[in-house]
């Protein structure tokens, strides 16, 4: 296992998917995937705290849902987008 970047505890799975360069086809479909796997996700209707809602709905709470070559591709993402 790839251990996940530090970022990775504050931002969402559709967050990267949507938001940040170099997001292949087949990482975007993954990302949306894992929020069926998403333990306890906060609808941001439910919460006023950007920083509570980020770290609820962070996708280091999924981080076992992807394969290790996904979890490299995504910790080269939040690096490139740091």
């Amino acid at each position: 296992m790839v251990e996940p970047h530090s970022d990775a505890g504050f931002f969402s799975a559709d967050t990267i998917a949507e938001c940040f360069e170099g997001v292949s086809d087949d990482l975007c479909k993954r990302l949306w995937a894992s929020l069926d796997a998403q333990p306890n996700p906060l609808s941001s209707f439910e919460c006023d705290d950007i920083v509570h809602w980020r770290e609820r709905n962070a996708i280091a709470h999924v981080w076992d849902f992807f394969t290790e070559d996904e979890q490299k591709e995504i910790n080269r993402i939040l690096v490139a987008n740091d």
